[in-house]
């Protein structure tokens, strides 16, 4: 059930990267950064494909799902802040609140309007990553990840109201 909603949506947005977990990702072309900087620097067209990104988002999660309640309830959008693995200077765990500052900097930014049509409807939550899921290109290892994320609890205690009744 949830898993059709994320193909729907998949199906929708090719430049989505549909994940094992059902997840679905939308990658370093949005944004990148300076080394150890939390202020994200727009990759060209980044702005539009965000507004795409949002505004077909928005649809799909206003959508019945569950007793005719809207898909937002039941997902949540996941903002992951990336960093590369080397310490700065000389701090090994620097990387964590660099990436949980890139995440919730961009969790600010899908709550514009603007930038990001529906975003403040939703359940967004920003994540760092630090080093923990490097990727080839160095320098895309400095990246935000956004995940369509389906709440399997809120799913099942909807389903288990429903037949309960």
């Amino acid at each position: 059930m949830a898993e059709d909603v994320v193909d729907e949506f998949a199906a929708t947005q090719p430049q989505l990267t549909k994940g094992s977990d059902q997840s679905l990702q939308f990658g370093e072309e949005l944004v990148g950064f300076k080394v150890n900087d939390i202020e994200p620097i727009w990759q060209s067209g980044g702005r539009a494909q965000l507004k795409s990104f949002c505004s077909a988002l928005s649809d799909s999660l206003k959508k019945p799902f569950v007793e005719g309640r809207p898909r937002s309830e039941f997902f949540t959008v996941q903002v992951e802040g990336h960093t590369d693995n080397v310490p700065c200077r000389g701090d090994q765990s620097c990387n964590w609140p660099i990436s949980a500052g890139r995440a919730a900097r961009f969790r600010i930014l899908m709550g514009d309007p603007v930038l990001c049509p529906g975003g403040g409807d939703w359940s967004i939550l920003p994540v760092g990553k630090a080093g923990t899921v490097p990727v080839e290109d160095v320098g895309a290892t400095r990246r935000i990840e956004v995940r369509l994320l389906p709440d399997y609890a809120a799913i099942i205690y909807a389903l288990s109201a429903r037949s309960a009744d």
